[in-house]
């Protein structure tokens, strides 16, 4: 059997590195919303592992232009719709059934599905993610009568939304990562 590469060492290391930055943030940040551990040492660990991310994520925004592995998220597909809602269907059902994909990886690397949530994740969510820590990083450099109330809560709750979502996504991520014949 032909092995099939579809993912390069540099995206391995850095979903791993991404994912354990991601917990950093996501431990400082519950702890921040419920005092579970120190403020202050919550709030560094939030900052460091939130600057680190951003970095990360920069570098992950280049490599995917440069490497030209940002195609893999707009890819078009052919019978869009009819892929979809096969996808959907082997999702919602068809993985409890223990069948198999209709995905061919050597064709297309993401299924539809993962594209879309893929492509609305890293290049519109993470980065709308990193701006709202950034500017409750420094927060006077927003307009103050931007939003026509707290300027600072409305920046809260968007980056809260945002880290809702992404542990979502994280945990399916997570989830998915380990169905199938062996872990990959």
């Amino acid at each position: 059997m032909k092995k099939i590469t579809i993912y390069p060492l540099w995206t391995r290391i850095w979903h791993i590195i991404n994912g354990l930055l991601f917990l950093l943030l996501l431990l400082s940040g519950t702890s921040l919303h419920f005092g579970l551990l120190s403020l202050n040492f919550s709030l560094k660990l939030h900052i460091f592992s939130g600057i680190s991310i951003t970095i990360a994520y920069l570098i992950f925004f280049a490599a995917n232009i440069l490497s030209g592995n940002i195609r893999h998220y707009f890819a078009k597909h052919e019978h869009f719709f009819k892929h979809l809602k096969a996808e959907y269907k082997y999702y919602l059902w068809n993985i409890f059934l223990k069948q198999r994909t209709q995905n061919n990886p050597e064709k297309n690397k993401f299924s539809i599905v993962r594209q879309i949530i893929n492509a609305k994740l890293m290049y519109f969510v993470l980065p709308l993610m990193i701006l709202t820590g950034i500017l409750m990083l420094v927060p006077d450099v927003i307009d103050k009568s931007f939003f026509q109330v707290s300027d600072i809560w409305v920046i809260s709750l968007t980056h809260t939304i945002f880290g809702y979502i992404l542990t979502i996504f994280f945990i399916l991520h997570l989830y998915l990562g380990t169905t199938g014949k062996k872990v990959s």
